[in-house]
């Protein structure tokens, strides 16, 4: 991949993967991919999509890819395994897409991290202000 090509993938707000579909190797990774799952471009290049996406739909979706059933995916949310051992909550999309008539499978991932911690505050938040409300109402009918 050319330098520019290169500076333009680094430059988007997401994650973005490429994979070959045959053995399912990830063979292009951007640097949000490298900052966001804490591997090194080296290593992203040595390891298939199967070590970052593991849960057992995923384990599905990639073994009907190697054999040859491409289903694109317009929004999915997932968890991607990191070089920590955590797991980082996602957004992706998966779209087929081809060079030099040559099948690939690109993935673009948004981080919904924060948003899913934030959901859980609110939701717990307002867990509390209902039992706070129901003991209240309690309290006045006594």
């Amino acid at each position: 991949m050319n330098g520019l090509a290169q500076l333009m993938l680094d430059h988007s707000p997401q994650i973005m993967l490429l994979v070959e579909p045959s053995q399912c190797r990830i063979i292009v990774a951007n640097l949000v991919a490298q900052k966001a799952l804490g591997y090194s471009t080296e290593k992203l290049l040595t390891m298939t999509i199967d070590d970052i996406e593991s849960s057992l739909e995923d384990t599905f979706y990639w073994e009907d890819v190697r054999n040859g059933r491409y289903l694109e995916i317009a929004t999915q949310e997932d968890e991607y395994h990191c070089a920590d051992d955590s797991m980082l909550a996602v957004t992706k999309s998966i779209k087929l897409v081809h060079h030099e008539g040559v099948p690939y499978l690109l993935i673009q991932a948004r981080n919904t991290q924060e948003r899913r911690e934030s959901d859980n505050v609110l939701a717990q938040t307002l867990s509390q202000l209902r039992s706070e409300e129901r003991r209240v109402g309690k309290e006045c009918r006594s």
